[in-house]
């Protein structure tokens, strides 16, 4: 395969001035366009944009086949950036994924048929919810059918998501005018929680224009491979989520 001897970023710190040693390292002789780059004097890091020509003679989609020597024939580490001020592309997003109302049993009554236990700890005790994962009922209809009562929070069968994820997006009715703030575990077994990061809160604003946010960031990436996924909130009036998707790493 030809090769293009160009770099969109030439990294020179004293850091990074060591060559790139490997078993099949290429030498400027493999390939088949070269140019010099000419660096500013005394530059410990310098950017230079790809010239024309180099991007007309590359063999990749993703430019592997790009490299950057010094006046040694060393090959150099480097990186490539985006242009200034060039847009970000939109994070790839997962499917959605339907809550499943959290409620409590009436006391002395029996949860509705279909509703599998789950055990939080709550103040240092653990407790007992119930949630319906056969159906995408909704709040209002699971808690009138079982006399039971509906709890801020939502359970999402997130199982079988294979991705890394970077933020969660709701799809939620939401009080105007308020911040809404969440709370975000997972659990492999809707008995043992582990908290997860996020930054929010979630809000809508009244009026043409007005603010609004539905998205959680994750603090740190996240894998739900095997997990399930709980989303809890404050306890305002107006707060139904109906849907989740997530940014994928």
């Amino acid at each position: 395969m030809n090769r293009v001897a160009c770099s969109v970023l030439w990294l020179v710190s004293s850091l990074l001035l060591a060559p790139v040693w490997a078993l099949d390292a290429p030498t400027p002789a493999d390939f088949a366009w070269r140019a010099t780059l000419t660096l500013p004097a005394g530059a410990s890091v310098a950017r230079v944009s790809v010239p024309p020509d180099a991007l007309l003679h590359l063999q990749s989609s993703d430019a592997r086949d790009v490299r950057v020597f010094n006046a040694e024939g060393e090959a150099l580490a480097y990186t490539f950036t985006a242009p200034a001020g060039a847009p970000k592309p939109a994070p790839a997003q997962t499917a959605a994924y339907t809550a499943h109302p959290l409620f409590a049993a009436a006391r002395g009554q029996r949860p509705a048929q279909g509703s599998v236990q789950v055990h939080l700890d709550q103040a240092g005790s653990q407790s007992s919810v119930w949630v319906r994962l056969a159906d995408s009922v909704g709040v209002g209809a699971t808690t009138e059918a079982s006399g039971a009562t509906a709890l801020p929070s939502a359970l999402f069968d997130t199982r079988g998501e294979k991705q890394t994820l970077t933020a969660l997006t709701l799809q939620a009715e939401l009080p105007a005018n308020a911040l809404v703030h969440f709370s975000v575990a997972t659990s492999p077994d809707l008995a043992q929680w582990t908290p997860v990061a996020v930054r929010g809160p979630v809000f809508r604003f009244d009026g043409a224009g007005a603010p609004a946010n539905q998205t959680l960031e994750l603090l740190q990436p996240l894998r739900l491979e095997d997990r399930y996924l709980r989303l809890s909130w404050d306890g305002q009036t107006g707060v139904q989520v109906s849907r989740l998707t997530a940014s994928v790493a």
